[in-house]
């Protein structure tokens, strides 16, 4: 089934891949707004858990891969933010 689905996606053009990732957003959302404060919490725990678990796995060169390619989105971001904010082309 998950095979299956990776084929289809690589198959999908990009307004169906966009369609699809906003349903999952929509889903995510609704998912999260039914969820209970308790239920919220032991989610945002067990992801921080998981990602503990992956940073205290990955190597000093994977380390500082994910560094630098979230400092590039976040000037991805500041650039996006400037441009909207105030106009800039």
């Amino acid at each position: 089934m998950a095979r299956a689905k990776k084929i289809a996606g690589f198959n999908e053009t990009f307004p169906q891949a966009e369609l699809q990732r906003l349903e999952q957003v929509e889903s995510e959302a609704a998912f999260r707004a039914a969820e209970t404060p308790e239920q919220s919490q032991a989610r945002r725990l067990q992801h921080a858990t998981y990602m503990a678990s992956q940073r205290d796995t990955e190597t000093i060169e994977a380390a500082e891969s994910r560094k630098r390619a979230v400092a590039e989105r976040a000037q991805q971001r500041r650039l996006i933010f400037t441009k909207n904010t105030w106009g800039i082309r």
